[in-house]
């Protein structure tokens, strides 16, 4: 039976007396919005007049199947709540503002600044999901995390003072509920947010310096000329990881066009030097455990190369050549541009090192004619190439030898 329909029964000596229940009072019950990051709370708006509607859906996943002898349901369990507030913000409003304010301010609250936030977090290359839209209702007692959905504003003519409101939200989680611990997919959070790859990326370089120098120390351990030099050759590919994680440390987001070709010539150096070790490993004069750290080691410098590429964004920038504009002859006559700065000087060197007139100080890769032929000459599948035995070390000593790592003076 519902609570207004059950009696209290006051039993005496002599005589019965049944009370009604009274219900509960709604004044000191209300319905607001919080707006919230893992920290603080960055807004919250209470409903000072309640929604004329309130409307709670609870879905089902489920699919219903006719068949000729009968009908079966394919049953995924509870779907997404939504939420659905109809009402208006009142026209006299308080002593500081009108009931058009309150709307307005409604507004700035569960939709303007929740995108607001979300926005910057993205820019900040953080997780947009720590900003958090709370719908608390002690009216009819139901408390969720929502996102809101559609903001309706509707008037109208019979109503002329009145801002009424309709809005739509999705529940993402209702408070109470315990929360699923998902379980770290890597490659997944990366498809879903893009901007974490960056820092990801980075996280993968760390963890695989650390990989290649027990290796390196595995290799020195066997005492021999030839796994001296791969050892040497892994140390020169290792330092070049480290290069690429120290120049890009203070870079968030897009890499621009100074780093973008050192993280090609990195990757395509990483590939050269994992071909070079699966060629090594391919002799098949090794014993079983060299053979290993070689082949460790080709795939970890594989997953380098592959990082580089894919786990950075990579964006081409052309430099700013409205200052030449007028710097001709004839230019700066004839309805043309004023005459440039450069009019009696050559720009070029001022353009591309900022403007000091001198040697640019970025981070740098230089490459010699014979690492690039050897570079040239790794650029082959190695389970199909037969110049195995014959000057594969010498190439590789090319590649170690000619292409040098200058970091930012």
């Amino acid at each position: 039976m519902w609570p207004f329909l059950l009696c209290e029964k006051i039993i005496s000596r002599d005589y019965r007396i049944e009370v009604m229940a009274e219900p509960r009072s709604q004044k000191a019950r209300p319905i607001k919005f919080v707006l919230k990051n893992e920290k603080r709370t960055l807004s919250e708006h209470t409903l000072i007049i309640r929604p004329e509607e309130f409307s709670l859906n609870n879905p089902s996943r489920l699919t219903v199947t006719q068949t000729l002898d009968g009908a079966w349901a394919d049953s995924f369990g509870p779907g997404i709540p939504k939420i659905i507030l109809n009402g208006h913000t009142g026209w006299r409003g308080n002593d500081n503002i009108d009931g058009a304010a309150i709307f307005e301010e409604l507004k700035k609250t569960i939709f303007d600044r929740w995108h607001e936030a979300r926005a910057g977090y993205i820019f900040l290359n953080r997780d947009p999901n720590l900003i958090e839209l709370i719908y608390s209702d002690f009216l009819n007692e139901y408390s969720a995390v929502v996102v809101p959905n559609h903001f309706h504003l509707k008037r109208h003519r019979t109503k002329p003072l009145l801002m009424s409101y309709n809005i739509d939200m999705e529940v993402m989680n209702p408070l109470g509920k315990p929360v699923k611990k998902k379980k770290k997919e890597p490659v997944g959070e990366a498809i879903a947010q893009p901007l974490n790859r960056f820092e990801k990326a980075q996280e993968v370089l760390s963890s695989i310096i650390e990989k290649i120098d027990k290796f390196i120390e595995e290799l020195k351990d066997f005492f021999s000329p030839v796994t001296d030099f791969l050892a040497d050759v892994a140390e020169f590919a290792n330092d070049a990881i480290a290069f690429v994680n120290e120049v890009i440390d203070d870079v968030t987001g897009v890499i621009g066009s100074v780093l973008s070709p050192i993280l090609a010539v990195v990757s395509t150096v990483q590939s050269v030097i994992s071909t070079g070790f699966q060629l090594m490993a391919k002799v098949g004069r090794f014993t079983n455990r060299i053979t290993n750290t070689v082949s460790g080691l080709a795939s970890a410098f594989n997953t380098v190369a592959c990082t580089l590429r894919n786990g950075f964004g990579l964006e081409s920038f052309f430099p700013d050549f409205e200052s030449l504009f007028g710097s001709s002859t004839c230019s700066s006559t004839g309805g043309g541009r004023a005459i440039s700065e450069f009019n009696i000087s050559n720009p070029m060197s001022q353009i591309f090192d900022g403007g000091r007139g001198e040697k640019s100080k970025a981070p740098s890769v230089t490459i010699d004619n014979d690492a690039s032929s050897s570079i040239e000459y790794f650029q082959m599948d190695p389970l199909t190439n037969t110049d195995i035995e014959t000057g594969i070390m010498g190439q590789m000593a090319n590649v170690r030898n000619g292409v040098v790592f200058s970091k930012a003076a």
